[in-house]
């Protein structure tokens, strides 16, 4: 057989390339990872560990990054630590079972809870924990918590398990809130609290005495709760008042211990058919009422979802209020009658739907060197013949309300299907006599006048003092709308600075007559306005004279803002905007927003820099 040297070269080709091909395969397999065998030991994910003491009870969270096993040790504080084996055999240092442990499977990103319960109160003990993955790669170390149990403080309230007759623990919850109040007013812990479970509680509620109210809890498992989805049937817990009472909730008194005195996580409503209340406020301390949804009711008098009056004083937060209907009066998101200082912060209020008039937040106030701070929430008027934002009225005389109103969005109000509004105003304050002055800082807002035949952005009348209106943007959303208008009376003038504003669309952007006085008009945006200032010589539509008018009338232009549908300036901004604002870096607090720093700031909490921007967002 002949073989020829074309054949022989064809072959040693061929094995080359097998050669090459097998060598490159077992090097690629000799550098694969995920080949090599798992020797790490899993981590815990953020967040986690995660303790809740709950009564006498603790709730032990656990999760870790990769699925395996979890083993805990709890021991009495200061108590030798154990070894990791003696956690992973339930052991204490001295090889004695632990009085509690546990163990279970975890999958991660599915954190398993640990229950550890008849803890003592008053006790501190030491948590121990480990885990490890199911190729049994522990934890070098554990990880040592330390757990507090307090003094007995808590009384739980339970629809579905609960009954009066109970002690109230953890183990044997009552069935009414009424009852839970009583049982925690008996307590002898400074601090007094009663933890409430999903569930409808037709009950009109009277708290005192400091002790705080929480709701939102699961009625399956007291470590879970969601206070922010209160719709949610898991978690929803409604106070349902009875017909008989005015309110829902009623808190009064004073609180007697150093903590705070708190509302939280209920939907609160009235269903008195005469005054319908959500909650009425008439305590001597400060409240704080937050992450709960507040319902006036249908009254034929005035329905309100919050009412403070005599001392009741409040700090308002993370709320969604509603003001009702009322058939024959007002009905109010937020009514305030007395001399204290409030903190309204971060809500949404709806004024509602009264048959006279709907209010979102409504001030008659008697004040003593008091201050109302109106910040960050959403505010709607209502749906009334007459609806407002935010009225505000001062009736004690000789003395000076400082309402300070920043980073709002406030709507007049709205006609529908079923209302047509003849009066819709965002902000409306009055002094109402001589001497009762008030000096008003509103700044970071945006306004907008609603759609009322008459409809207003910011109508200030007889407050005997100055307004600063400063960084706030004006939509006058009907034709006739105007924007800021300034009214006084003789012994009652009012008087403003208008500085780094914007105000687009409607009739008038800024209006006085002859017992009011715009002291500055500077650096503002006016855009589609038919008129820019009327006064009492006339009405002045061009910039240019405007800005030569009076001697602090200045800098202002009239151009497109640019900006988008939430307000916020943009990319189509011009500089005349975003860098043509005046240095209101000087005004001091609290004639301008600031944050925890002591920076300034626009209606988003973005820090103000030189050049400044007009209108209630920064961008420079």
């Amino acid at each position: 057989m002949v073989i020829k040297k074309t054949h022989v070269l064809f072959f040693l080709i061929l094995f080359f390339l097998i050669t090459v091909a097998t060598a490159c395969s077992d090097s690629s397999g000799s550098s694969d990872d995920s080949k090599l065998p798992d020797i790490t030991a899993p981590s815990w994910n953020t967040g986690y560990p995660e303790s809740v003491i709950m009564d006498d009870r603790l709730y032990f969270k656990a999760d870790i990054d990769e699925n395996g096993h979890v083993y805990c040790v709890l021991l009495p504080d200061n108590d030798p630590a154990p070894s990791p084996q003696q956690i992973v055999d339930g052991l204490d240092a001295g090889d004695t079972a632990a009085p509690w442990h546990a163990d279970s499977e975890v999958s991660t990103g599915k954190p398993e809870t640990f229950i550890f319960s008849n803890l003592g109160y008053s006790t501190d003990y030491d948590l121990y924990c480990i885990a490890e993955d199911s190729l049994l790669n522990r934890q070098a170390s554990a990880l040592k918590l330390d757990i507090s149990v307090s003094e007995r403080n808590t009384i739980f309230v339970s629809e579905n398990e609960g009954d009066d007759s109970n002690t109230g623990t953890i183990y044997l919850p009552k069935a009414t809130i009424t009852a839970g109040i009583s049982s925690a007013a008996a307590l002898f812990s400074s601090e007094k609290n009663v933890c409430v479970s999903s569930g409808t509680y037709d009950e009109s509620i009277t708290l005192s005495g400091g002790i705080s109210l929480f709701g939102g809890y699961s009625n399956t498992d007291w470590s879970d709760r969601d206070i922010e989805h209160r719709g949610n049937p898991s978690y929803s817990t409604c106070i349902s008042g009875i017909w008989e009472e005015n309110s829902g909730l009623d808190i009064e008194g004073t609180n007697p211990g150093s903590g705070d005195w708190i509302v939280e996580g209920f939907t609160i409503q009235s269903g008195n058919p005469d005054y319908s209340i959500g909650i009425h406020c008439i305590a001597g301390s400060i409240v704080n009422i937050r992450h709960n949804t507040i319902r006036g009711g249908y009254g034929e008098n005035d329905s309100i979802g919050i009412y403070l009056n005599e001392d009741g004083t409040a700090e308002i937060s993370d709320n969604t209020i509603y003001g009702g209907y009322s058939s024959g009066s007002t009905s109010n998101g937020i009514f305030i009658e007395n001399t204290a200082s409030q903190i309204i912060r971060d809500n949404r209020i709806d004024g509602g739907g009264g048959d006279s008039a709907s209010y979102g937040i409504r001030t008659r106030t008697f004040p003593v060197n008091s201050n109302t701070l109106i910040i960050n929430n959403q505010i709607y008027g209502g749906g009334s013949g007459t609806s407002v934002g935010i009225s505000m009225s001062h009736l004690q005389d000789n003395t000076n309300s400082m309402p300070l109103i920043f980073g709002n969005s406030i709507d007049g109000g709205w006609d529908d299907d079923n209302v047509i509004i003849t009066l819709s105003i965002a902000i409306y304050i009055t002094g109402l006599g001589d001497t009762r002055t008030i000096e008003p800082v509103i700044c970071n807002n945006i306004l907008r006048s609603g759609t009322g035949d008459e409809s207003y952005c910011l109508r200030l009348r007889d407050i005997d003092n100055h307004a600063y209106i400063l960084n706030n943007t004006f939509h006058l959303t009907a034709s006739s709308s105007k924007g800021i208008v300034l009214e006084g009376s003789t012994n009652r003038e009012t008087a403003a600075s208008v500085i780094n504003n914007i105000l687009f669309s409607g009739s008038d952007a800024i209006t006085e007559n002859s017992n009011t006085s715009c002291e500055e008009i500077q650096n503002n945006v006016f855009y589609e306005t038919e008129c820019l200032f009327a006064y009492g010589s006339g009405d002045i539509t061009d910039i240019a004279v405007l800005n030569g008018l009076r001697p602090n009338f200045s800098g202002n232009v009239s151009v497109k803002p640019g900006f988008n549908s939430e307000y916020n300036l943009s990319d189509s901004s011009p500089s005349s905007v975003t860098q043509g604002g005046l240095d209101l870096s000087s005004y001091p607090y609290p004639y301008f927003q600031e944050n925890s720093s002591g920076e300034k700031i626009d209606k988003a909490g973005t820090v103000r820099t030189a050049p400044w921007s007009i209108g209630a967002f920064e961008r420079d």
